[in-house]
């Protein structure tokens, strides 16, 4: 099944997924400068406009319910925050601009810290009420983490070398034994417990109401960018080192670390887990290959496969956790993928909007889908999977109206 994403027009200068995977935030810009501001319904091919913005927008961060996008200017470096059903926006007022966001996983609450580096700011989305945590004025602020239910923040000051949790409601700040050097990643647990910590070559989970660290398998290289996974019971880790980029996955209980191995250098991938957390996505954004790996949590088998148009910005996983749908920026289609259960990765939907086109390239049909949809894809180039397992799939792409 495929839709057309109606009114796409214009440079698309940014992009998200919804946390559902169902809808796409997409801000394009027109010949004459003219901002446009769309949230589409994967499922309807329909979008809704948001309220239009003049001033250029740095990365969209959706809330983890799917109700609400923010994101800050880039002239003035304010707060500001869509409502997704009604498409209107409002601004979070605070003092001096807005460094990072980061948002509770409620959603009813995002924090974010000044340019000076030494505030951060918390606030209420529903009602607009901010609340301001003041740190020392000798620190500076560099990374910011918002708990899961957005009562308690932490922070990492580059110049104390401290982590400090605060408590938003009475604004009691506890600061976590030991320094922390060169901190390149920092992440709240899913039960808003612990909190992962990655820097100078060590990896340790911090029990925040008893300040004790657990330490885990130390790791080589540069680990730029760490994942819990749903249960909170694994934690990935991707290592930007030229000579490994691997991706590490971390047992917490026992500390231990085993190795994601891709066929390639993966130090510049993006992760994102499975709902279920039974499996785990890396992907390149922008790269030409369009390459996309998915690994089994426990057995650490691999599957690949490359996305035609390559230039893959956006990954989603489907509710299910066996899909996933992949955005290229190359051509702006929307392609849908599914896991079956010996392996084969199956194409499902492969729609490009700029053409109005839907093509298959080397794609083989899963036997759970309509005979419809089976017949369309195969009149553009696809064969059933059973026959391309007996190694009988052609190497042919067709496309048609």
């Amino acid at each position: 099944q495929y839709r057309e994403l109606e009114n796409y027009k214009g440079e698309l200068k940014k992009l998200s997924w919804g946390p559902d995977g169902k809808r796409l935030a997409v801000l394009t810009k027109s010949d004459s400068g003219t901002r446009t501001w769309d949230v589409w319904d994967i499922a309807t091919g329909r979008s809704r406009e948001l309220e239009a913005f003049d001033d250029e927008l740095m990365k969209l961060h959706w809330g983890p319910d799917g109700k609400r996008i923010a994101a800050r200017s880039n002239s003035d470096w304010k707060v500001w925050v869509w409502d997704v059903e009604t498409g209107r926006r409002r601004e979070l007022k605070q003092e001096g601009g807005v460094d990072h966001l980061s948002w509770g996983a409620d959603g009813k609450r995002i924090a974010g810290w000044t340019m000076s580096g030494c505030d951060v700011w918390v606030w209420e989305v529903e009602t607009g009420k901010a609340t301001k945590l003041v740190a020392d004025n000798e620190d500076d602020i560099m990374m910011l983490s918002c708990g899961p239910d957005g009562k308690r923040v932490a922070a990492w000051s580059e110049s104390s070398e401290r982590i400090w949790v605060w408590e938003v409601a009475t604004r009691k700040r506890q600061v976590l034994r030991g320094h922390v050097e060169d901190l390149s990643c920092m992440s709240w647990g899913p039960d808003g417990t612990r909190i992962a910590v990655v820097s100078s070559g060590k990896a340790q989970v911090w029990e925040v109401a008893s300040d004790r660290p657990r330490q885990l398998a130390r790791y080589f290289g540069d680990v730029h960018s760490i994942s819990w996974g749903p249960g909170g019971r694994l934690i990935a880790g991707c290592n930007g080192s030229d000579q490994d980029g691997e991706i590490y996955l971390w047992e917490v209980e026992t500390g231990k670390a085993r190795k994601l191995k891709g066929p390639q250098d993966l130090s510049d991938a993006t992760l994102t887990w499975g709902p279920d957390g039974k499996r785990i996505a890396a992907w390149e954004a922008g790269t030409a290959a369009g390459e996309v790996w998915v690994w089994e949590a426990e057995t650490l088998k691999l599957q690949h496969f490359v996305v035609p148009g390559g230039q893959v910005e956006a990954l989603s996983w489907g509710s299910d956790g066996k899909s996933l749908s992949t955005f290229s920026r190359l051509d702006c289609s929307v392609k849908t993928w599914r896991l079956s259960e010996d392996c084969c990765l199956l194409l499902s939907s492969d729609f490009s909007p700029t053409e109005n086109e839907l093509t298959c390239h080397k794609t083989s049909i899963s036997s759970d889908l309509s005979c419809d949809i089976a017949r369309l894809l195969e009149g553009r180039g696809a064969v059933h999977a059973c026959s391309a397992r007996r190694g009988t799939r052609r190497d042919k792409s067709a496309s048609g109206r």
